[in-house]
């Protein structure tokens, strides 16, 4: 049988599978296990038929757990019982729990294939599922994407049991320390997604009374630890803000959900029920949760003591709809209610409560509804209780806030008024005109959402200048919005924000009333914001500026040059507008995008000069800023760097000369120490470099004039353009980057070093031998990145191919330089240029590297080439299977049809040389490897084979 194709073995062996074996069969059965192990794999796969249960249990599992690789075949077996989970459900889990009481392999792979086969479990009253459920819940890790709870929660369901355990998994992952620290939203299970019905906690809550004291005990307990702050006996509020009391008191626009709050939430409709059914647990229950401290807890009794008397109280309107007998109603109604009056009155007499006003409104509507339903000596006890509070706190408080007898007056007013004592009604009469009539409304604790501005720019702009001068003048004297507008409506700032995005849309308006806010000393800000609005009206139109949203500006549109020269006059003539740098490093920016006369850049060149020289609490600001980048946008410096440069290139693009100042200025900036300001240079030094070389390149010396490590990465586009036509000068800078920017402008270096290369400036040798010295991964990525991104080009194909063959003869590639040669595979244009010596040694480099991705382009390109010379493919498919066979896990591997396709075009050219006997054979024996290394896709294409 050894001479025999594997195929062939393939083939009996499955069809084996197919067979009812008996007894004597074993032998057969054991001497493929022990010589062919391979095979006896797909067999097991295929033994599915009633016929091998006994077979492979009785003879072939014995037999497993004393071999070499006892742990492997022991797995295999575990999966293979998930065909019979619902034939023989007993027996299986008998088996399981073996499995993982004498640990036939890693406990936590056994918990996966358990789960997953238990996820097609239908015999849930089965002997043994409880046992094997308690297993993986005690000893087991409960992982982020476990199924752990989806199976509890089924197994629940069907069997109406086993609510302890299904707690157990609920709170497993919540330590002492989670418990001390607060954090249980981070190990508590109760979200929809760990159970099979997004309901499931919600509707067992309310079905199970074991469920419910379990969560409640363990509130209550979760409470008591580590109390911190609160006395002993004190009201504890760890838990009401995860309650739906957030709900009524906050002013959020979306609500947060996690797994306390689903838990809580539960809870609460679990107690709602049972006091609108008045259910035996509850008049059990609920004279011990009167006195609970956790306020969480009390806020539930409340709302179920709301919904008991709601309920009851419909019930009554029923039973006289439908002409029940009215005394046996009024009995039977005064019977359901009357189990929750003590609680509800336990509550109102309940002074510590009464002393939190976070439930001040749920106690005001308990008191509403329970009033006519309590004795009268009740009624007196409460209003004691609520007055007695305030004359505390008058006694204790010197200066008793005016503010504080709303809380007293927020109580008092809920009470009827026919229920209501002398001295409360007093107290009401002597308020009532400072706090109203009507019923409080809940107190808003958390606040969301966005701030609005009061109107639109569109809104403002249709203002007369009259109305528009006295609503600036209103915002002006408020600067900060009203304590009851309810904090989403924005003041003085958003009104600024509002007239700059109004200037922006017409700039025209506001530059005739420019002089009059000026002259009649409007707020210092409005100025300024007019005049950037301006200012970004000129960079949306003519600078690189893009508004954040949909820009519409009112047509007919000011000419630019009218407006910028507008702000230069500004500028000069108002000192008022350079309180603020931001105003004017934003103006001058603007103008900068529009003038390039030579009258307007005398006078900007000053101005920039200024800019630059002004404002040092700026630079402090930005000194120690990270993102150099980001703070030449924003910083005033930067914005006058920038400005500066972007003058002078629209000046040589217009064929203007550049001022002497200008020059001057852009010279210092070049030498700043600062390099958030010497980055706007770089950016834009290509452009002035190619019209203006001999300032160009001695601004670049100025930037480099010392020994830099931050400013190498800005500076590739400056010699990118340079390096073709003027290597003398940039192969200096070059050299530069290679003693003191690699770490920070690797790739900056490696690209435009190859780039030389590829034009002839520097042999190919001396590019590798710089980058075997240097040994800088980045330099290699950007070499890579060359040599990859060329190598479509004709003139260019060979010394592209040779560089990569070099890169990946390399030792040690990283995994994304062979991401970066695998997309060369990949792209139908370089295809064609692609050798077999670079695919070979592109399957060399994979030893180490492959583990991590799945070389889909090399594996296109391999299905692309077979259709052209299958030939040649042969020996690159044959060399892919020995590294797959040797180094490389095809498991990895998601994407093998191109695969399937270079082997099974191998198989077809095999077909056509029936005269080349070696081909053939090869073709053959890599179809065997390919079987015996279980590629995905092998069966599919034997399949079609045997159809054809």
């Amino acid at each position: 049988m050894r001479n025999v194709g594997y195929h062939v073995k393939r083939l009996i062996c499955e069809s084996f599978a197919e067979i009812a074996p008996v007894d004597e069969d074993w032998r057969s059965l054991r001497r493929i296990f022990r010589n062919f192990p391979d095979l006896f794999r797909r067999l097991l796969r295929r033994a599915n038929n009633g016929a091998w249960w006994n077979n492979l249990t009785q003879h072939w599992l014995p037999e497993a757990k004393l071999v070499q690789e006892r742990e492997t075949w022991l797995i295999q077996f575990v999966q293979w019982l998930k065909v019979w989970i619902n034939i023989y459900p007993a027996e299986v889990l008998a088996f399981w729990r073996e499995a993982i009481a004498y640990l036939w392999a890693n406990p936590q792979n056994l918990k996966r294939i358990i789960c997953s086969a238990l996820g097609n479990f239908e015999a849930w009253s089965t002997e043994g599922v409880q046992e094997l459920l308690e297993t993986l819940v005690e000893n087991f890790e409960v992982e982020e994407h476990d199924v752990l709870g989806s199976l509890l929660s089924r197994w629940v369901l069907s069997t109406n049991r086993g609510d302890t355990l299904l707690w157990r998994y609920i709170t497993k992952n919540v330590s002492p320390e989670d418990v001390d620290r607060w954090n249980f939203t981070a190990n508590l299970r109760c979200l929809p997604h760990n159970f099979h019905q997004d309901n499931f906690l919600f509707t067992r809550l309310c079905q199970s009374d074991t469920l419910l004291t379990l969560a409640l005990d363990e509130l209550e307990r979760w409470s008591a630890s580590g109390t911190g702050g609160y006395r002993e006996n004190r009201l504890r509020n760890k838990f009401l803000r995860h309650t739906s009391w957030k709900l009524t008191h906050s002013q959020r626009d979306i609500h947060y959900v996690n797994d306390l709050e689903v838990l809580l939430n539960g809870v609460e409709s679990a107690l709602k029920l049972r006091s609108r059914q008045n259910h035996v647990w509850w008049r059990e229950k609920e004279p011990q949760l009167r006195n609970t401290r956790e306020l969480a807890i009390r806020y539930f009794l409340i709302e179920a003591y709301k919904e008991n008397i709601r309920y009851s109280q419909s019930m009554k309107f029923w039973t006289l709809i439908l002409d029940i007998d009215c005394l046996a109603g009024t009995l039977f109604f005064h019977e359901f209610f009357q189990g929750n009056i003590s609680g509800i009155e336990n509550q109102l007499q309940d002074e510590e409560l009464f002393r939190q006003s976070d439930l001040r409104y749920e106690l005001g509507e308990l008191m509403q509804m329970a009033y006519p339903k309590i004795s009268e000596s009740v009624q007196m006890a409460n209003q004691a209780v609520i007055l007695s509070l305030c004359s505390e706190r008058e006694e204790y408080e010197e200066e008793f806030s005016f503010r504080a007898y709303t809380e007293f007056y927020d109580f008092l007013i809920w009470i009827p008024p026919i229920f209501r004592t002398p001295d409360t009604q007093a107290f009401i009469e002597t308020w009532q005109d400072y706090f109203g009539y009507t019923r409080p409304e809940p107190n808003i604790f958390i606040r969301g959402g966005t701030v609005i501005p009061p109107l639109s720019p569109k809104t403002l702009l249709n203002l007369s200048d009259k109305t528009l001068g006295r609503l600036l003048r209103y915002y002006e004297t408020r600067p900060i919005p009203e304590l009851f507008d309810g904090g989403n409506i924005g003041g003085f700032s958003e009104v600024k924000s509002v007239l700059r995005d109004a200037c922006s849309l017409n700039p025209t308006k506001f530059v005739i009333l420019f002089t009059h806010l000026n002259e009649q000393n409007f707020h210092h800000d409005y100025i300024h914001v007019v005049v950037e609005g301006i200012a970004f009206h000129l960079l949306y139109r003519f600078g690189n500026l893009k508004p954040a949203g949909q820009w519409e500006p009112i047509k007919p549109l000011p000419e630019g040059e009218t407006l910028a020269a507008t702000l230069l006059n500004w500028l000069e003539r108002y000192f008022i507008i350079w309180e603020d740098g931001r105003t004017v490093s934003k103006a001058l920016e603007a103008c900068c995008d529009v003038l390039f006369d030579s009258e307007s850049a005398e006078r900007l060149s000053l101005m920039l000069f200024w800019l630059y020289t002004k404002y040092p609490n700026d630079r402090q600001i930005w000194e120690n800023n990270e993102n150099p980048v980001n703070t030449a946008i924003n910083s005033i410096h930067g914005v006058a760097a920038e400005s500066a440069i972007t003058l002078c290139n629209r000046l040589l693009e217009n064929e203007q000369p550049v001022p002497e100042m200008l020059v001057l200025l852009l010279r210092q900036v070049a030498r700043d120490a600062a390099t958030y300001v010497r980055v706007p240079v770089l950016q834009h030094l290509p452009f002035l470099m190619y019209k203006n070389p001999d300032l160009g390149w001695q601004l670049l010396a100025d930037v480099f004039t010392e020994t830099q490590s931050q400013l190498w990465k800005y500076v590739e586009q400056c010699l990118y353009y340079q390096y073709r036509n003027h290597f003398d000068q940039v192969a200096p800078y070059l050299n530069r980057l290679l003693l003191e920017g690699m770490e920070e402008a690797g790739e900056t270096w490696g690209r435009i070093a190859t780039l030389a290369s590829l034009a002839g400036r520097i042999s190919q040798e001396q590019l590798f031998e710089s980058l075997a010295t240097t040994n800088n991964i980045d330099a290699w990525k950007g070499t890579t990145q060359v040599f990859a991104a060329n190598l479509e080009q004709q003139e260019h194909a060979v010394k592209c191919i040779s560089g990569l063959i070099a890169i990946l003869r390399q030792e040690n590639l990283s995994d994304e330089i062979i991401r970066k040669i695998d997309r060369c595979f990949k792209e139908e244009n370089k295809r064609k240029f692609i050798q077999s010596e670079l695919a070979l040694s592109f399957l060399e480099a994979l030893s180490a590297s492959a583990r991590s991705f799945d070389c889909l382009g090399f594996l296109e390109w391999l299905g692309y080439e077979s259709r052209r010379n299958p030939i040649s493919t042969l020996e690159l498919t044959e060399a892919l299977a020995e590294k797959l066979e040797t180094t490389m896990s095809v498991n990895l591997w998601w994407h093998t049809e191109p695969l399937i396709v270079a082997l099974n075009e191998i198989l077809r050219e095999a077909d056509d040389l029936t005269n080349n006997s070696q081909f053939i054979q090869r073709a053959i024996n890599l179809q065997d490897r390919f079987l015996l290394l279980d590629i995905q896709g092998m069966e599919e294409l034997l399949n079609r084979a045997g159809e054809d």
